[in-house]
């Protein structure tokens, strides 16, 4: 407490003295981003002067007529030793403590975001033993306006990966980042801008939410939490992001189905804001949990996402709590999150998914499921295979029997002699239970596009 208070003295005298300063971002220990271009910024008066060095680079510059400087570096190399980061303005100068370089990810969402490891499984044991001082840690301080925030007071500070710190820490981005750090053996930097019971629309600057819906409902605060969560951070280098939002959005069917054209346009709408269309975008899709709301056709909407280039889901439909929207497994959550990062991002040769449904025939009173992803084979936990319906033409659904037949599910029901459709995980709390060899779950679908009734069914 005593550092953050003597941080903010800093910034507050320097103010007063008419000196240029540094953006809250940049504080001691936090992490640069790797082989990067570097934006390092901040504030002062019109023509004030200002000095920058990192590591070997010196640049200069001055304060702009609108009250900013920026200052552009050339990529640094990973360093898991501290790199020299001093400012200077007007004979003042601030000279940053324990920089590393290496990757930082932007972690963002809802609850299932926000909610920090002590409510995680095994919260006791995991505290315990996450002292690394390989991770650091950026929480951004929860807030909201209605207009552009262009310069921001930031106040948050970079934290050690330390029991009384990842105690309070989000769990999905905190277990995301020490797979990470484990695989890559390099420094890596977790900024947290996540916000409880928010709606994507907040999370969209306005010009990208209108490109949806010109008539935003102002109820739901549209580009609120962008303006001040988000858009002060577009400057600072990053590896990409991973996200865990959508919950919110799911109280009416019309409000699911539009997600598929929100998420895309969220996506793009961040990449555009940090100049770099190829950001990897790695998100959760919803997993199962008892409720009114339609998370079939959330979850659905979340797949068509994943036609983005650059974006990967994690696919969590078997390890959600039915009488918990916030599921405790969150170690779970950032491994397969970090899976989908290994794989894609840092191209390890791994399996980063589960199966996902490619086609079928009909063939009398059977339909025959076909896959991508099986890997060595496809398996289920349990007596028996759950998670499947079945319907002929009147659209009726029924609980169906499947068996695994090589690399194919075969489906049938006693219900319904001449079958044209199957789902699979079709319900907001569904019992699934298929696998690939690497142990992650068959991805939720439906082989038919029937418009569908109340809830989605």
């Amino acid at each position: 407490m005593r550092k953050i208070i003597h941080i903010i003295l800093i910034t507050f005298i320097s103010q007063l003295m008419s000196e240029a300063y540094l953006s809250g971002i940049f504080r001691d220990n936090m992490i640069l981003q790797r082989e990067k271009d570097i934006e390092i910024w901040g504030y002062g008066d019109p023509g004030d002067e200002v000095i920058v060095r990192i590591s070997d680079q010196e640049i200069e510059n001055i304060v702009n007529d609108d009250g900013k400087w920026m200052i552009t570096f050339k990529p640094l190399k990973m360093s898991k030793e501290p790199i020299h980061f001093e400012f200077e303005s007007e004979g003042y100068v601030v000279n940053l403590e324990d920089v590393l370089v290496g990757d930082v990810w932007f972690c963002s969402g809802q609850s299932n975001m926000v909610l920090s490891t002590s409510f995680a499984n095994n919260a006791v044991e995991e505290i315990k033993i996450s002292e690394n001082p390989n991770i650091r840690l950026f929480t951004v301080t929860h807030s909201y306006e209605l207009e552009l925030n262009h310069e921001p007071y930031i106040t948050d500070t970079w934290e050690y990966c330390t029991p009384d710190n990842i105690s309070k820490f989000s769990a999905t981005a905190y277990f995301f980042g020490r797979e990470l750090n484990n695989e890559l053996d390099i420094p890596i930097g977790l900024i947290n801008s996540s916000y409880g019971s928010s709606m994507i629309e907040a999370w969209t600057s306005i010009n990208s939410n209108q490109e949806i819906d010109p008539e935003l409902e102002q109820r739901h605060y549209p580009s609120a939490i962008f303006n001040t969560m988000v858009y002060p951070f577009i400057d600072f280098s990053i590896k990409g992001f991973i996200w865990y939002q959508g919950e919110r959005n799911t109280r009416t069917d019309d409000a699911c189905f539009k997600y598929r054209y929100q998420l895309p346009v969220l996506i793009k709408d961040w990449r555009t804001h940090w100049n770099d269309n190829e950001l990897p975008f790695y998100y959760v899709q919803l997993p199962n949990f008892k409720i009114d709301y339609n998370w079939a056709l959330i979850r659905e909407s979340m797949e068509v996402a994943e036609s983005t280039e650059h974006t990967g889901m994690a696919i969590t439909i078997d390890i959600g709590k039915s009488d918990n929207i916030h599921p405790p497994n969150k170690q779970e959550v950032g491994r397969r999150l970090s899976l989908l990062a290994l794989k894609n991002t840092y191209e390890k040769d791994i399996i980063d998914s589960g199966p996902k449904y490619k086609s079928y025939k009909i063939n009398n009173e059977q339909i025959t499921l076909d896959f991508v992803n099986i890997q060595d084979g496809l398996k289920y936990i349990g007596d028996e295979i759950t998670g499947f319906e079945i319907a002929s033409d009147d659209r009726i659904f029924y609980t169906a029997e499947a068996t695994i037949n090589g690399n194919s599910i075969i489906i049938s029901s006693k219900y319904t002699d001449n079958p044209v459709a199957v789902r699979y995980g079709w319900s907001s709390n569904p019992k699934c239970n298929i696998y690939n060899s690497a142990d992650l779950p068959l991805q939720p679908f439906r082989t038919d596009s029937w418009p569908l009734n109340y809830n989605g069914f």
